[in-house]
């Protein structure tokens, strides 16, 4: 299994290469857009069109903004945007069609054939490019996905998409080989905030980590400058802990 962090820091741009979270796996599947997927795919030199599975852990805008852009391009430069099939939540119909009259399908790209799009719901399975995909429901302020990946070896990597710690994710990401998990809150929760706000600290994830048995944790999705302290407190916990940094590839 090969896993590319497209980006991986927090739901706003930091930077000209910052970027909200946003994961290939196998060359082929994307886990959310961010905003800016075309132009992460172009820097990895990856073409557009080998993406055919788009994963979305959940609808809010930062994990999705990217899609207009993603889908204009396929129709631009392929008049073809049928080669890639959307999963997401109940709504994900509604944001496709959004982001494809944004992008001109209806004007524009009439006769192009769209995306193909798929509603998932916690607990479903699924099988795209060589790997089972299996779901659970996240902890967030809006319902999301986590997503689990196994491969034909038996790798196995876990991502936790936006979520507050939990037993649920303790347990879908036991024996794995690599959990990426959140850490938005940066290294500690602020005092006294509850799971309800829906997101993680690094001491969170090291938490996790360490309860679920992982090989490796990768903490994303947190501003870029607390990086150094999120690691301190999370190898604290779980020495095995890395920040992801973005165009890094790992391979399980």
């Amino acid at each position: 299994m090969e896993l590319r962090f497209l980006s991986a820091d927090g739901w706003r741009p930091e930077g000209v290469e910052s970027d909200t979270v946003s994961l290939l796996l196998n060359g082929e599947v994307m886990v959310d857009t961010g905003w800016h997927a075309v132009h992460n795919l172009l820097r990895e030199k990856i073409p557009i069109e080998n993406v055919r599975t788009l994963l979305l852990t959940h609808l809010h805008q930062d994990h999705r903004m990217g899609l207009p852009a993603l889908l204009f391009y396929l129709l631009n430069s392929h008049q073809n945007a049928g080669s890639i099939s959307i999963y997401g939540l109940a709504g994900v119909e509604e944001i496709v069609h959004k982001a494809l009259d944004y992008a001109g399908k209806f004007q524009d790209y009439v006769r192009a054939p769209g995306p193909v799009v798929r509603v998932l719901k916690a607990g479903d399975n699924l099988q795209a490019a060589g790997l089972t995909i299996r779901t659970a429901a996240s902890h967030h302020s809006v319902p999301g996905l986590m997503y689990r990946f196994e491969d034909e070896a038996g790798h196995v990597l876990v991502y936790s998409g936006d979520t507050a710690p939990s037993q649920e994710t303790v347990l879908f990401a036991e024996g794995a080989d690599v959990l990426v998990h959140e850490h938005s809150w940066g290294a500690a929760r602020p005092e006294n905030l509850p799971n309800a706000c829906g997101h993680s600290s690094a001491e969170d994830a090291a938490r996790v980590a360490k309860a679920a048995g992982v090989g490796r944790l990768y903490l994303v999705h947190a501003a870029p400058d607390t990086a150094a302290e999120s690691l301190t407190r999370a190898r604290a916990i779980f020495p095995e802990t890395f920040r992801a940094q973005a165009g890094e590839e790992i391979l399980l």
